[in-house]
């Protein structure tokens, strides 16, 4: 799983359209679990699936954290009431 930066909103906004190939503008890596870490992303973080559970349309994803890489000075995008924002320190 991959945490956004602020700057990173054209890579959220491609990867949550359907269809096509979603990674092919966006800079990445394979990762240790062989998921994408994105270049420039805020956080990755590696988890082994222990469990799935369907709610509605959704699913809930329970994993074990096995990898976590974090930049503490990087701010990262947030989606909240259907719009992009960012944290604001006090």
């Amino acid at each position: 799983m991959n945490v956004l930066a602020t700057d990173q909103e054209w890579i959220c906004r491609a990867l949550s359209v359907s269809g096509g190939d979603k990674f092919t503008q966006v800079p990445w890596r394979p990762g240790p679990h062989e998921a994408p870490v994105i270049d420039g992303a805020v956080a990755w973080i590696g988890c082994t699936i222990e469990a799935v559970h369907a709610v509605g349309d959704h699913r809930i994803v329970i994993g074990r954290v096995d990898d976590l890489v974090a930049d503490s000075t990087a701010s990262p995008l947030l989606f909240f009431q259907s719009r992009y924002n960012q944290l604001v320190s006090a």
